[in-house]
């Protein structure tokens, strides 16, 4: 694994644009980069975000289509992200199957994007809009095969961020999941979440603005919790609440499963042992 550096000087810059929507001042390593990775990109404009420089241009992906895309550089010219307004048809075959077949399938499909992060997997979200409401939106996050990462309800719409996870977050992930793929990552306060696909299993990883690793979650579907657990269950006051969601916990100095149960309108969480103690 390699470590990343996300803080970046706007130094030694020079003119490229005289456009008043963007910035004036480009390193000419960044429009290097930019023309290396993307040599029919037309109608630049540039723009900077957190310290890196950001390109906003057409490109011309098919005959008669111009995806619009953005990508992040740093000053030096290294690629970090791009992310990619894509149109559905323009999706992998395996997303739209995959969506297709979901819960979300007649909703309406508001938008669409692909993005590319180094050392991360593409990724493709979809943003849906239930029809008969203006207020319910759910962005569902697909690898290529059509594997769904996660599903944000009502999300914050912030947009991605290239902000690769820190040299001792990538240490972690690289010992104790040597085969893992990164497959998204964020920031939240000091907590960073980063998404990996391990030998097939989905799993968040959580850790704290030192980097020190907090817990990781992997769903569990009700049918392969433990036989413990669901003994655990029909013995407590619960015992006729429907089984809604399951993640097995593991923090530093504890595992347990975090089952959520549901009757009618009422919901409740209970944390249980993998041997049926209810904690």
């Amino acid at each position: 694994m390699k470590k990343y550096l996300v803080l970046f000087a706007l130094a030694a810059l020079v003119s490229c644009s005289d456009d008043d929507d963007g910035i004036t001042q480009v390193s000419q390593q960044a429009q290097n980069a930019l023309s290396s990775k993307y040599p029919n990109a037309t109608n630049v404009v540039w723009k900077s975000n957190s310290g890196f420089l950001v390109a906003d241009f057409k490109d011309p992906a098919t005959d008669n289509v111009l995806f619009d895309c953005e990508a992040w550089f740093s000053p030096q010219g290294k690629w970090y992200m791009t992310e990619t307004d894509i149109p559905y048809s323009a999706l992998p075959a395996a997303v739209q199957t995959a969506f297709e077949a979901s819960e979300y399938a007649e909703w309406y499909v508001e938008d669409v994007d692909m993005v590319e992060r180094e050392a991360t997997a593409t990724l493709y979200i979809i943003e849906a809009e239930a029809r008969d409401s203006d207020e319910t939106e759910v962005d569902l996050y697909y690898t290529e095969d059509g594997t769904l990462v996660k599903s944000i309800v009502d999300g914050s719409g912030e947009g991605y961020m290239p902000i690769a996870p820190a040299g001792s977050i990538d240490q972690y992930i690289g010992e104790n999941y040597p085969d893992a793929i990164i497959l998204d990552y964020d920031r939240e306060g000091s907590i960073t979440e980063v998404d990996i696909m391990d030998a097939g299993v989905i799993r968040e990883l959580y850790f704290d603005a030192k980097g020190d690793w907090l817990r990781t979650t992997t769903d569990v579907l009700p049918a392969n919790l433990p036989q413990a657990v669901l003994e655990a269950i029909a013995a407590s006051d619960y015992q006729l609440w429907q089984i809604d969601e399951a993640e097995l916990v593991v923090t530093p100095s504890s595992e347990y499963y975090l089952v959520e149960l549901e009757s009618g309108d009422q919901e409740v969480n209970l944390r249980i042992t993998p041997a049926g103690e209810i904690i």
